[in-house]
């Protein structure tokens, strides 16, 4: 079988141009397939940049509501006392009695926190001589106070005739008390 010059160059071309079809098509898909990749991450990184502001606008919010909530957690910090401070708790509470106008006396027993608190409480019992509103004004100020305190029981009599009471082995001048009120109170420290 002879084979002419041409088809010798025919078949030779035809080869050429089945292995630059094959090389072609190798490295398309190959690039394509990188292509894509690089289209992915392209558009991971647009949607990352696109949010950014957003983020920002929120770390400055959260910045905000850190130094907020800091503020908060210093002012709760020192509005519990610690046990050696409970004296000072008992001078609040003889101030607030006489700026209300009552008369006082308070008895106090130190009890262990229960097992589902995490934070101990002096109870107090508070006997305060007055009027219902300098009560009223009493409760209000222990509320609004610097120490974190509950009152657990209130019970109030009114007060006879005869001006005076006795109390803790005392007799209690009572001219301008209207009720005797028993209040037990708790104090919660550190």
């Amino acid at each position: 079988m002879n084979i002419s010059l041409w088809q010798k160059i025919y078949s030779k071309i035809f080869l050429a141009a089945v292995v630059i079809f094959a090389v072609k098509v190798f490295l398309f898909s190959h690039m394509s397939e990188d292509i894509a990749v690089v289209s992915r991450n392209l558009n991971i990184f647009e949607n990352n940049l696109n949010s950014l502001p957003v983020k920002e606008e929120h770390l400055l919010n959260l910045r905000a509501d850190y130094a907020l909530a800091k503020d908060n957690v210093e002012l709760l910090k020192n509005s519990f006392p610690v046990k050696d401070e409970v004296i000072d708790v008992i001078r609040e509470i003889e101030k607030i009695s006489s700026r209300t106008g009552n008369k006082e006396e308070i008895k106090i027993a130190v009890s262990q926190a229960k097992k589902d608190e995490s934070l101990n409480a002096v109870s107090l019992q508070v006997v305060l001589y007055g009027d219902f509103k300098s009560l009223m004004d009493f409760l209000a100020e222990l509320e609004n106070g610097k120490y974190q305190a509950a009152v657990i029981g209130l019970r109030t009599v009114k007060i006879s005739e005869n001006n005076s009471v006795y109390s803790q082995d005392q007799i209690v001048n009572t001219e301008a008390a209207d009720i005797k009120s028993v209040l037990d109170i708790q104090v919660y420290v550190l």
